[in-house]
């Protein structure tokens, strides 16, 4: 070294004026003192065999920068305070709650997820069924309309105002347009007094023997889900209407209940054939639940649907039989297509009769055999069992 130069560790860092082998050891371009020096308090001794990494990517450094390197390092390996959130327990509780709420926003994301798609899945319903009007009217002639054309309210061109709601139990999708979801959607329930009595009955009927259930009139099937919370294994919902029926069928799917509930998209009659049927689209009371079989001078939209009898569609024998009739004025022609199903089972029925069609249905009950036993508001009750 020239004379009146200094080694950079002589003045800087109190270092011997030149360095001695016991006083250090060579790692690689690094040296690393290992004599009776001491690490500061609160630090910890570290070996660096590239010190010049230290130094932000400069080139490596040269043997006299090696003190200065480390001593950058020591000074940056102090031990900071630990926070209350570092401290384990608290630390795991931190994550267990950031977990939660994680699991919270994907459930959340899920549901809305679910009811978008649900409401896709109604738009192409709606849309298929209009597609298929035309076929139907080609098929079967042109549904019957009046010719004066203020006579018709036309049908709403999709389903709007549907959600998911928590309803008696039940995840349900409901249009808030239409009476009866309306009426479950504010109040939580629909036909209280009769849905009550009806799961009593078969409980009651249960105990000693399984029971059939067939809901003809179904709409989204009410009846049906009861009927499968009450424990029914086999249930046979109806309903003739298209948008109706693919509300029924979203029932079925959301509670889990295809194993158990089979849906028909037919109207009941006395006869196999071809009916016409009031499009629910167009009721104008808002009351998707309140259409049925029409004449064919019918002044508001119809629809052309198929229609079969219980006693020729689903032949049962030696069985107890559940039946729901809300037919909306077509219940007598139902009643007369279970002649074969009521000699030959055990039977209870709930069958709806306005003041209107009494006259029309109560001979055919007596026809029947049936006897009445109950009655709850327009619903009354019938059964041949002793």
């Amino acid at each position: 070294m020239p004379s009146g130069a200094t080694n950079c560790a002589s003045t800087a860092y109190g270092w011997p004026s030149r360095p001695r082998a016991s006083r250090y050891s060579s790692l690689g371009d690094a040296f690393i003192p290992t004599g009776r020096r001491q690490a500061p308090s609160g630090e910890r001794r570290r070996v660096v065999r590239n010190p010049g990494a230290l130094c932000g990517g400069r080139q490596q450094c040269a043997q006299q920068d090696a003190p200065r390197c480390i001593q950058r390092l020591l000074s940056q390996d102090r031990r900071r305070p630990m926070g209350l959130w570092q401290v384990s327990p608290f630390r795991q509780m931190r994550r267990a709650y950031a977990g939660i709420l994680r699991t919270q926003e994907a459930v959340a994301a899920s549901e809305r997820k679910l009811q978008a798609s649900l409401q896709h899945l109604t738009r192409q319903v709606d849309a298929l069924a209009r597609q298929q009007e035309p076929r139907r009217e080609e098929a079967n002639g042109p549904a019957h309309v009046p010719q004066a054309p203020h006579a018709l309210l036309p049908a709403t061109s999709a389903l709007t105002d549907v959600g998911l709601y928590e309803r008696m139990g039940f995840r349900l999708l409901l249009d808030s347009t239409s009476e009866v979801d309306r009426c479950v959607i504010d109040s939580g329930s629909w036909e209280a007094d009769q849905t009550r009595y009806f799961v009593q009955t078969l409980a009651r009927l249960q105990q000693d023997r399984s029971v059939v259930f067939l809901d003809l009139g179904a709409y989204w099937g009410l009846y049906s889900l009861l009927a499968m919370r009450a424990g029914v294994q086999r249930i046979h919902a109806f309903d003739a209407d298209p948008h109706n029926f693919a509300q029924l069928q979203a029932q079925i799917f959301l509670n889990l209940a295809a194993t158990r509930i089979t849906p028909h998209n037919l109207a009941i009659s006395d006869a196999a054939g071809t009916l016409t049927f009031f499009d629910s689209r167009a009721h104008p009371d808002g009351n998707r639940g309140g259409v049925g079989v029409v004449g064919d001078d019918f002044p508001l939209a119809t629809l052309r649907v198929p229609a079969v009898s219980i006693d020729e569609y689903l032949p049962l024998q030696d069985e107890r039989i559940v039946i729901k009739m809300d037919l909306e004025g077509h219940e007598d022609r139902a009643l007369a297509g279970l002649e074969r199903t009521v000699k030959t089972n055990e039977v209870f029925m709930q069958v709806e009769v306005f003041e209107g069609n009494a006259q029309r249905i109560l001979p055919v009950v007596e026809r029947l055999g049936l006897r009445q036993v109950h009655a709850l508001g327009v619903d009354r009750y019938f059964t041949n069992m002793p």
